[in-house]
C-alpha cells in the first residue's frame, strides 16, 4: 500500500473512532456547560455532530462581561429560543441594562421549568420579577439580586424550594412572608 493510501485510511479510522461525536446528546450538552455560553455555541461549527449539541445543556451561564449590549440581547434571545433539553440551572448576571428584554426572557425561560434560577442584573433600576417566574413548580433554588418582588395572586407556593437568596430587593411584609410560608421545604 503506497504511503499515501496507508495515511489517508488512516486518517479515515481515526475520524470514525472519534468518541466524543458518538456520545449522546445529554452527555454532549453536560460537557458544554462546563464552557461559557458562548464557546460552547461555537461547538455547532466542529461538525454536525456537534451542531446542536449546545442545545442541550442543562447548565446555562450567561454573563455580559466584554460583551456589547446588542450581542448579548442576542445571544440571550438565541439561547433562550434554541434550547431543546431540560435547563437544570439558569444563571445570567450583568452590568448593563436589560429592563426592555427582561420580561422577554423571564416568559421564555419559565417555559423551561429550570431548577434552579440565578438573577443578578446590578444595572438601573430594581427589575420588576415577572409573575410567570413564580408559576415555575419544580424550582428548587432562587437567588435574585436587584429586584422587586410582587406575588401574584394565584401564587400557589414554591413546592420544592430548598434555598431563597434575595439580594437589593423590595417588595412588601406580606408578600416575603406569603413566599416564605408557602415553601414547605425551604431551609
Amino acid at each position: 500500500m503506497s504511503t499515501c493510501k496507508k495515511a489517508r485510511a488512516e486518517a479515515t479510522s481515526v475520524v470514525s473512532s472519534d468518541r466524543l461525536s458518538s456520545l449522546p446528546p445529554e452527555i454532549k450538552g453536560e460537557i458544554l456547560s462546563c464552557l461559557n455560553v458562548e464557546e460552547a455555541v461555537r461547538t455547532s461549527t466542529l461538525s454536525s455532530t456537534w451542531r446542536d449539541a449546545w442545545t442541550n445543556m442543562p447548565k446555562i451561564f450567561l454573563r455580559d462581561g466584554n460583551f456589547a449590549r446588542t450581542k448579548f440581547v442576542t445571544l440571550v434571545d438565541m439561547v433562550l429560543a434554541l434550547h431543546k433539553g431540560t435547563i437544570e440551572e439558569f444563571d445570567i448576571s450583568g452590568n448593563k441594562n436589560y429592563h426592555d428584554e427582561f420580561g422577554r426572557w423571564m416568559i421564555m425561560l419559565s417555559r423551561r421549568s429550570p431548577r434552579s434560577v440565578i438573577i443578578k442584573l446590578n444595572s438601573g433600576p430594581r427589575y420588576r420579577i415577572p409573575s410567570c417566574l413564580f408559576s415555575i413548580v419544580d424550582l428548587k433554588s432562587l437567588r435574585l439580586k436587584n429586584c422587586i418582588i410582587s406575588l401574584p395572586r394565584v401564587f400557589q407556593g414554591f413546592k420544592r424550594l430548598t434555598h431563597l437568596n434575595l439580594i437589593k430587593f423590595s417588595s412588601t411584609d406580606l408578600d416575603i412572608q406569603n413566599l416564605v410560608s408557602f415553601c414547605p421545604v425551604l431551609n
